[in-house]
Formats: structure tokens, C-alpha cells, sequence
């Protein structure tokens, strides 16, 4: 009859006629290099090591030895320690499975059901695949404008064209309006519009909208007019001024930028004057500016 093995270890079993000093001593061999443990509530598959009362040993010292540590829980590790230690001081972990799936590698690289990442460089020697694209928008990358590149030139961008806006020199685009009727208000200090320029909107700080409305009063003899402030501040106003009974057009350039708060207020002093406004506009001509690499610019929302 031949000898038989068990499944998992291949330990012999052998058969009445076979030398049974030879075959335990075969399979304490076996035993010798893989080794179970408990403790804690965790069971640890050793290889080359050996736990006694909490100290491990590595019983032979000319190779690596390895763990794998088993949670009850369903998470598991596995660790190892270089060769050349008859008592092992410290177990490096070289990966980590949680019980929901996710995985981390001792580089830095983490992956869970919220997709991957690595704290360290990534190299790659062959291929990419998927939907990157989103990944290598300029618009998602923070760059460390005052980095001197370790001294080195970018040299092969060719150049790096971002939107901006200047005031609108005709027609130009019209980016928010308001007044499409006409509002009225008798004396002064009535908040009658108020807008947020859109976090985002502007990439840089010098943006130029020409501003518009029509303004007419009651009474010629009773001028009125707005005042326009912006974050609280007055930049534009036409107190007094307006004394048409007839729509004429305001125009006014002013720099604004993400965030900026625009509020606007009837002005009109005197006695029963009534001011009149309609067709509120901001508007601007778009153009390609070409910036640094410290300048980047991003993709502009839409001004509600």
C-alpha cells in the first residue's frame, strides 16, 4: 500500500510496511518551517520563526523570517524579519488586509473601496489604461509656485494659455443681468439688487467687467441715481447725475474677482424724487493670456 498525505502540509502518512521513524521524522521537518501559534485572539503562520511565552526566535539565522498574522476578525498581516537574527527584535509589515477589503503596502500605497493612493513616488514601466484624463487637468494640480525646480528651466511646454476677462469693448459677453423689468423707489437707501460673483470665476485678481444699467427719474428737477458698493465699499455711483425723465445708459468699468459681494442702492435726496432702473448688466470681452508656470488659471463656473 502506498503512502498517503495530508492536504494542506503534505505530511506523510505512511502505510504499515513504510519506516515509520523515517516519515515522522520528514514530517517534523515540515513542521519545523511553517509553525502555528495562538495567542490574543490571533493565529500566526510562521515561517522560520518560532514564539515561546511572547519571545520570538528565528531558528535559522541564514534566512528571512515571515509571518502571517490572522485576526478573528478577518483582517490579516503579513511581516517579516531579515536574516542574521537568533532573537527577533521587531517585525516590519510589509502589507496589511482589512476585513472590508482595502489594502496597504508598506511604499505608501493604500487601497480601499474610495479608490487608491501613495504617499511615495510612483513608477511606472508600462502603461496606463482607463479614464485618467481627469487626473491630469492642470485645474486639479496645486503647483508650488516659489519651488525653483532645483535650478532647472521647463523648457518643453511651448506655453500656457488661460481665460481672462477684460472690460467688454463692444457687445462682449454677458455674464449676469438683472432689471429685465423696470423698478422704481422714491427717496434713498432702498437696497434694490444685490449678486455674488461666483467662487472660482475669476483666475486672477485683474479681471475688468463693464457694468451697465438704465436710470431715469420722474422729475427733471429731481435728480436721482445708484450707488454701487462692492464688499461693502462704494466704487461706483451716479448720485445726482441722472435727471433724464428718459432712460439713458450707465456704464462703468470695475475690477471684480471671485467671492466679491455687489450691492446696489436708489440714491435720491430730494423731496417725493423718484428714481427709475432697468437692464442691469455686467458684461466682458474674453481673451487667451499667456501665464507662468506660478499663474495657472482653471475652468470658469457658470455666473448664476
Amino acid at each position: 500500500m502506498p503512502d498517503t498525505y495530508t492536504p494542506n502540509l503534505g505530511l506523510i502518512k505512511p502505510c504499515t510496511r513504510k519506516n515509520w521513524a523515517e516519515a515522522v521524522n520528514e514530517n517534523f521537518e515540515k513542521l519545523g518551517v511553517l509553525h502555528y501559534y495562538h495567542t490574543d485572539g490571533w493565529m500566526f503562520i510562521c515561517k522560520n520563526a518560532i514564539c515561546n511565552n511572547g519571545v520570538w526566535t528565528q531558528p535559522d539565522t541564514s534566512l528571512q523570517s515571515s509571518v502571517i498574522a490572522l485576526g478573528n476578525d478577518g483582517s490579516f498581516t503579513l511581516q517579516t524579519c531579515p536574516a542574521g537574527h537568533s532573537t527577533i527584535p521587531s517585525w516590519t509589515q510589509v502589507a496589511s488586509f482589512g476585513n472590508d477589503g482595502s489594502l496597504t503596502l508598506a511604499g505608501g500605497l493604500a487601497i480601499s473601496s474610495g479608490g487608491a493612493s501613495i504617499s511615495g513616488n510612483l513608477s511606472v514601466s508600462g502603461t496606463i489604461t482607463g479614464n485618467i484624463s481627469t487626473y491630469l487637468m492642470l485645474s486639479l494640480i496645486s503647483i508650488n509656485a516659489d519651488k525653483n525646480w532645483n535650478t532647472k528651466n521647463i523648457s518643453n511646454i511651448g506655453g500656457l494659455n488661460v481665460l481672462r476677462v477684460v472690460a467688454s469693448s463692444g457687445t462682449g459677453v454677458t455674464k449676469y443681468s438683472a432689471l429685465s423689468s423696470e423698478v422704481g423707489y422714491e427717496g434713498s437707501g432702498t437696497l434694490f439688487l444685490q449678486f455674488n460673483v461666483p467662487e472660482g470665476y475669476c483666475p486672477f485678481t485683474d479681471n475688468v467687467f463693464k457694468v451697465s444699467v438704465d436710470e431715469k427719474v420722474v422729475w427733471s428737477d429731481r435728480p436721482g441715481g445708484h450707488q454701487l458698493y462692492v464688499n461693502g465699499g462704494l466704487v461706483w455711483s451716479t448720485a445726482d447725475s441722472v435727471s433724464s425723465t428718459n432712460y439713458v445708459t450707465y456704464t462703468q468699468d470695475l475690477t471684480l474677482k471671485s467671492g466679491d459681494v455687489v450691492q446696489m442702492y436708489v440714491h435720491n435726496y430730494h423731496l417725493y424724487g423718484q428714481t427709475y432702473f432697468k437692464d442691469f448688466k455686467i458684461q466682458c470681452d474674453e481673451e487667451s493670456k499667456e501665464v507662468t508656470i506660478g499663474s495657472l488659471g482653471h475652468v470658469a463656473p457658470t455666473w448664476t
